[in-house]
């Protein structure tokens, strides 16, 4: 009978050891999961910024995602900037090429005429002018003369 006490009393430590070794793991995945949800708190943060400023980020993020996330807005600002670049040169290109075009609709094409500009000739009967398509890409458009 003494036997059958001290079992019962064993497997109620036990029962005792595993419930309160689970309720431990349960406050560990707690911690866990909340920092995880801080982490992608600040991902969310640091990627959904406005452009332009820099991004708050918490400083208990990883150092390597921390300096990813760093790197990111310095490429993220570098992209605009040469988006921007992109945009005059094409506006360049574009206003050259209408000179261009509408210079040789007033010259007739002709390179002698171009260079010594003492004669005019008829315009050509078809002339191409360049025109942006929806992607911004400068194309030439042939415009027919009546």
């Amino acid at each position: 009978m003494e036997v059958d006490k001290q079992t019962s009393s064993d497997q109620r430590v036990t029962r005792c050891d595993r419930k309160l070794a689970l309720l431990q793991d349960v406050d560990r995945l707690k911690k866990k999961l909340s920092y995880e949800e801080n982490v992608r708190r600040a991902l969310e943060r640091a990627f959904l910024r406005p452009l332009g400023s820099l991004p708050r980020l918490p400083p208990y993020l990883p150092p390597c995602v921390l300096q990813l996330l760093a790197e990111v807005a310095v490429l993220e600002e570098e992209v605009i900037r040469l988006e921007e670049q992109v945009m005059i040169f094409r506006q360049g290109l574009y206003q050259s090429a209408r000179m261009l075009v509408c210079s040789f609709c007033v010259t007739g094409g002709d390179e002698k005429t171009n260079l010594d500009k003492a004669k005019v000739s008829s315009p050509p009967s078809s002339v191409k002018l360049p025109s942006e398509d929806r992607s911004g890409r400068v194309t030439l458009t042939s415009i027919s003369r009546a």
